[in-house]
C-alpha cells in the first residue's frame, strides 16, 4: 500500500482498514457504514477495496457494496446538497465575513475575500495569491485564468484538485497586497481576536451562489476540481469554451456576500 499510495493517503487508509475490517467478515455488518457521514464512508471503503484486495476477497467487498446500495458518491457534493437543504450558507456566510471585516487586519480580510471569489479550498486559496505574486507565468493574463494545472505538485492530487480559477483584475490586486500569506496566519488571526474561522464554507457559497446564477453542476464541479485531470484535458481546456464560462462565472462573482 505505502507503494500504491502517497503516505498520508496510505496511512489513513491503513487506519481505516483496520476499524472496518470486520465487515468483510461479516457482510450483515456493512449497515454500520450508512449511519456514517459521506465523507468518513467514503474512506471506509477506500480502505475497505484496497484491503479486500490484499486478502483476495475483492468479490465478496463487491456483493457487500451492491447489497448495501453503497455507491462512489461524491462526499463534497453530497456535503454541498444537505448543506443547502439544511440551511441558508450564503447569508450565514455574508453575516460572518462583516464581524471579519471588523475585526481583522485588512491583510487577512482581502485574502479571505480572495479565497471567496476563487471558489478554492482554503490551503489552495493561499496557495494561488502566493504564486500569483511569485511567477508570473502562473496567471495567464490574456484570459485572466489562473492555470493551477501548470503546477501539479501543488494543485494536483489523488482525490483533491484544482485545475483553473477565472480571477479579475481586483482579485489579482488583493493578492498583491497581501501575499504571502498562509491558512495557518488566517486562522491564528481570527483566533488571536475570538472571531470563529469559517474560511471552509466559502467554497460551498461560492458554489451555491454559481449555481443559482444558472451555471451548469459540472462546470461548477470542473472549476472546484472534482473531475479528472483527463476529462478537464480532453473536454473542458479550450479558448472558446472558456471564454463563455468565464462570462458567466463574472457575472456570478458580482452576487457573492
Amino acid at each position: 500500500m505505502k507503494q500504491q499510495y502517497a503516505p498520508k493517503t496510505a496511512k489513513c487508509m491503513m487506519i481505516y482498514g483496520r476499524r472496518f475490517a470486520y465487515i468483510l467478515n461479516d457482510p450483515s455488518s456493512a449497515k454500520d457504514l450508512l449511519t456514517l457521514t459521506p465523507h468518513v464512508r467514503i474512506h471506509a471503503m477506500r480502505a475497505l477495496a484496497a484491503l479486500s484486495k490484499f486478502l483476495n476477497c475483492y468479490e465478496v467487498w463487491k456483493g457487500i457494496k451492491g447489497q448495501t446500495g453503497l455507491k462512489w458518491g461524491n462526499s463534497e457534493r453530497d456535503q454541498l446538497i444537505r448543506e443547502l437543504i439544511s440551511g441558508n450558507r450564503v447569508d450565514e456566510a455574508a453575516a460572518w465575513l462583516k464581524e471579519a471585516e471588523a475585526a481583522l487586519p485588512p491583510r487577512h480580510y482581502k485574502a479571505i475575500k480572495f479565497i471567496l471569489h476563487s471558489g478554492l479550498r482554503p490551503e489552495e486559496g493561499c496557495k494561488a495569491i502566493n504564486l500569483i505574486v511569485r511567477d508570473p507565468n502562473y496567471l495567464d493574463r490574456s484570459n485572466m485564468i489562473l492555470q493551477h494545472f501548470k503546477y501539479p505538485q501543488i494543485f494536483l492530487r489523488r482525490t483533491k484538485n484544482a485545475y483553473i480559477t477565472f480571477v479579475t483584475e481586483e482579485m489579482v490586486k488583493w493578492a498583491e497586497e497581501v501575499a504571502p500569506i498562509t491558512y495557518m496566519a488566517i486562522r491564528q488571526a481570527c483566533r488571536k481576536r475570538g472571531l470563529p474561522c469559517k474560511v471552509k464554507l466559502l467554497r460551498k457559497v461560492w458554489a451555491t451562489v454559481m449555481r443559482e446564477s444558472g451555471i451548469a453542476p459540472e462546470v461548477i464541479d470542473l472549476l472546484q476540481g472534482r473531475i479528472p485531470s483527463s476529462v478537464f484535458v480532453k473536454h473542458y481546456y479550450r479558448p472558446n469554451l472558456l471564454g463563455e464560462i468565464r462570462q458567466r462565472v463574472l457575472e456570478g462573482l458580482k452576487k457573492l456576500p
